[in-house]
C-alpha cells in the first residue's frame, strides 16, 4: 500500500511523512477512524514508507518497486507483523486440511493477505465472515501477547524497522493487553508499533496512554467519489448519490456499488411507510422478527442509511430539493416524506436512529428494541 493509493487524506499523510522524514516518529501510533476510514490503509502505507529503500523516488511516497515495498505490497515481508482477532474455527480449517490446528493469528495469514487486498477498508464483521465465523466471538487472546513479544525479541531480518500491526486492539482481552505493555513502552530499537482501532473508547487506558494518537477522519463525498469512479467505474452522474450515501466510508460505498446495500436501503423505506401507516401491535412485531434476521452490519446500515434519507428531508422542507444527492425512486420517496417532517421531528428521529446503533453495538435484543422503535416512530410521525 502507497499513499497514492489512498483517496485525499492529505492533511493525515502530510503529517506522517512529516514525522518520519524529521525523524520524528513515535514507537507506538494508534490509527483510530470509524468504519470504512482509511485507518488500517494509512498504517500499511507508513509500514510501505518507512521501510523503502528508495524514498528520493517519488515525492512524499514509498518507491513501490525496492525488494522491501514489494514485499510489504504482498504483506509477506519477514519484518511486517499482524496480530488481529480470530475466532475458533478449528473444524473450518480441518476441512481445508490443516489437520491440527493450533490458533494464532499466524495460521489465519494466507486468508488476512487476501482480505486486506480486497477490502482494506473493511470491519471485523466483513473479516468474520471471510474465516467463516460469522456467528463467533471476534477476539485477540492472551496467547497473541506473547506471540508478540516473541517475534519481537529477534532482530529485524532486512529491514530498517521491525513493525508490528496491531488491528482492532479494542477487541484484545485484558490479559493480553496488560502482557504487551512493557514492551509497547519500551520496545526494542526499531520498533514500530501500529494499532488500528475503529472505537478507541474501548481500549483500555494503559495501552492508549501509551501511544501517540492519529485521527482519521471519514472520507469526504468528493473523495468517495472520485474513489468510486476511478476503482469501481461507477458513472460520474451515479457516484455522487453514492458517494452521499455512504457517508464517509469507502466500504459502505463499495457495497452501494456492487448493489449490496440496496435491500437495506428498500427495507427501510418499506418499514417507515409502515411506521406511518399503522400501530397495529401484530405489524410492530412481524418486522422486529425480519429484522432480527439481518446480519449485526445489516442492522447498523438500516439505520445508518435511515439517518441519510432524515437528513436530506431537512433539505426538502427547507426548499432546496434542488440540491437533493439521491437517485430517482430515493429521491421521491423523501420527497413524498416531506410533507410530514419538521425540525424537530427530523432531530428526534436522528436521536432515535443513532441510538438504535449504539443499541445494536452493545447486543442489544433487537425484536425488543424494534417492536419499541415501531411505536415511537409512529407517534412521532403522527402527532
Amino acid at each position: 500500500m502507497q499513499f497514492n493509493q489512498i483517496p485525499g487524506l492529505e492533511d493525515v499523510k502530510q503529517q506522517l511523512l512529516h514525522a518520519v522524514d524529521n525523524n520524528h516518529l513515535a514507537h507506538a501510533l494508534l490509527f483510530y477512524g470509524p468504519e470504512g476510514s482509511g485507518a488500517l490503509a494509512l498504517a500499511l502505507a507508513l509500514a510501505t514508507y518507512v521501510n523503502c529503500e528508495n524514498k528520493e523516488a517519488i515525492k512524499g511516497d514509498a518507491c513501490g518497486s525496492c525488494s522491501s515495498c514489494v514485499k510489504i505490497n504482498k504483506m509477506i515481508h519477514p519484518d511486517l507483523n499482524f496480530v488481529f482477532p480470530y475466532a475458533n474455527v478449528k473444524e473450518a480449517l480441518k476441512a481445508k486440511g490443516e489437520g491440527k490446528v493450533e490458533l494464532s493469528s499466524d495460521v489465519f495469514l494466507p486468508d488476512w493477505r487476501k482480505f486486506i487486498e480486497h477490502s482494506p477498508y473493511g470491519n471485523l464483521s466483513d473479516w468474520a465472515k471471510y474465516i467463516e465465523a460469522d456467528n463467533k466471538a471476534m477476539l485477540i487472546p492472551v496467547e497473541e501477547s506473547r506471540q508478540i513479544i516473541r517475534k519481537l525479541s529477534l532482530k529485524a531480518y532486512e529491514a530498517d524497522y521491525k513493525i508490528m500491526v496491531i488491528w482492532l486492539p479494542e477487541v484484545m482481552r485484558q490479559e493480553a493487553a496488560n502482557a504487551i505493555l512493557k514492551v509497547l513502552e519500551e520496545p526494542p530499537y526499531k520498533t514500530l508499533f501500529l494499532l488500528v482501532a475503529q472505537q478507541p473508547d474501548a481500549i483500555i487506558t494503559t495501552i492508549l496512554s501509551r501511544t501517540q494518537k492519529v485521527r482519521v477522519r471519514p472520507f469526504t463525498d468528493e473523495e468517495i467519489g472520485a474513489y468510486l469512479i476511478q476503482h469501481l467505474d461507477v458513472a460520474p452522474q451515479e457516484a455522487p448519490s453514492k458517494a452521499f450515501l455512504a457517508d464517509g466510508s469507502i466500504r459502505r460505498a463499495m457495497q452501494l456499488a456492487d448493489g449490496v446495500s440496496s435491500d437495506v436501503g428498500t427495507m427501510f423505506r418499506d418499514w417507515l411507510r409502515v411506521c406511518f401507516m399503522s400501530s397495529k401491535l401484530n405489524e410492530g412485531l412481524e418486522w422486529a422478527d425480519t429484522f432480527s434476521t439481518l446480519s449485526k452490519d445489516d442492522q447498523k446500515g438500516f439505520f445508518q442509511m435511515g439517518n441519510n434519507y432524515i437528513r436530506e428531508g431537512l433539505l426538502v422542507i427547507n426548499e432546496a430539493e434542488d440540491i437533493l444527492r439521491l437517485e430517482q425512486e430515493e429521491k421521491e420517496f423523501i420527497q413524498r416524506l416531506g410533507k410530514f417532517l419538521t425540525n424537530e421531528n427530523i432531530e428526534q428521529a436522528l436521536r432515535l436512529f443513532s441510538d438504535a446503533i449504539i443499541q445494536i453495538d452493545r447486543n442489544a435484543n433487537v425484536r425488543i428494541m424494534m417492536t419499541d422503535l415501531y411505536f415511537k416512530v409512529h407517534t412521532l410521525f403522527n402527532k
